[in-house]
């Protein structure tokens, strides 16, 4: 009787697994769809359908990290939706050359004669040189680096270039007056799809995680 028990606990014990794991797959291939649909993204179409259903396949899991990474999804993105990396990065191509063409013009605004002055300036201005990646992190925690207009909006670019988005938005959130102004549009974009992608990253490795975790002994 002991032995039967403990066949029938065994038994129950890998259904429980089998059911976790099955779970922890679905919020997988949930979290999957919701990456793709971001990365292929190119007017802002709503993730509200591809959210919900990574929502539903958290249900039972009740675990507080998912709750946080749920609520940490940012609502816009939800029913905005939010713009592909390629498309900002596109765009940004426009923004740059804006951004130059205002460079002198602050908070205050400017004249006539003063925008056309910054544009003029803009004509003979050469791009700048391109550091190493690790010197632009630390080019934005040294104060004595005295960023101007042009040299932010040209370093976003390179990190552009270079596939660090975060670190170009960073750059850009340096920005003042009318180069701000130009750029804000760009700058919440950018924002949007990065809250969204973490949150997203966040519960793709959870439900990895778990999917490794329930898995039995010697099953790896």
């Amino acid at each position: 009787m002991t032995k039967l028990r403990g066949i029938e606990a065994a038994v129950d014990a890998r259904a429980d697994i089998e059911k976790r794991i099955h779970r922890a797959q679905e919020l997988w291939l949930a979290c999957q769809t919701l990456k793709q649909k971001m990365r292929s993204s190119a007017d802002g179409v709503p993730l509200r359908s591809e959210f919900d259903a990574v929502k539903k396949a958290t249900q039972g899991l009740e675990h507080p990290l998912v709750d946080q990474i749920l609520a940490s999804f940012p609502p816009a993105a939800l029913d905005k939706g939010v713009i592909s990396e390629d498309v900002l990065r596109g765009r940004f191509d426009k923004v740059h050359r804006l951004c130059r063409r205002v460079a002198l013009v602050d908070e205050r605004g400017g004249s006539l004669f003063r925008y056309f002055v910054s544009w003029m300036q803009s004509l003979f201005l050469v791009r700048s040189s391109a550091p190493d990646t690790a010197n632009i992190g630390e080019l934005l925690v040294d104060p004595s680096s005295d960023l101007d207009t042009v040299r932010i909006v040209d370093l976003a670019k390179i990190c552009l270039e270079r596939d660090e988005l975060e670190l170009a938005l960073r750059l850009m959130n340096q920005l003042r007056g009318a180069p701000r102004q130009v750029a804000q549009g760009w700058i919440e974009e950018t924002r949007l799809l990065l809250e969204a992608r973490q949150a997203s990253r966040l519960l793709t490795a959870y439900a990895a995680a778990q999917g490794l975790g329930t898995m039995p002994q010697g099953s790896l």
